[in-house]
């Protein structure tokens, strides 16, 4: 998690270009929207996991139901 917080908006014509791609105009302003604040990005989801660590809330109870692809959680 921690090697996100080196990224950022300035870095992705560079990540693209070692890949050798072509990002899509919509990909790319996704990208660059959450490497924007990625600081803060990665902060809520520390926040959240310790959170739900202390409730006790079991993330692998989160399943996918395979044939539409929608979040599952009856399990």
């Amino acid at each position: 998690m921690e090697s996100l917080l080196y990224l950022n908006v300035h870095i992705l014509d560079d990540i693209e270009k070692f890949n050798k791609v072509n990002w899509l105009p919509g990909h790319k302003i996704r990208l660059q929207q959450m490497f924007s604040n990625i600081d803060e990005n990665v902060k809520k989801f520390y926040m959240e996991y310790e959170e739900g660590a202390k409730n006790n809330m079991d993330y692998n109870c989160i399943r996918v139901n395979e044939r539409n692809g929608e979040i599952d959680d009856t399990y």
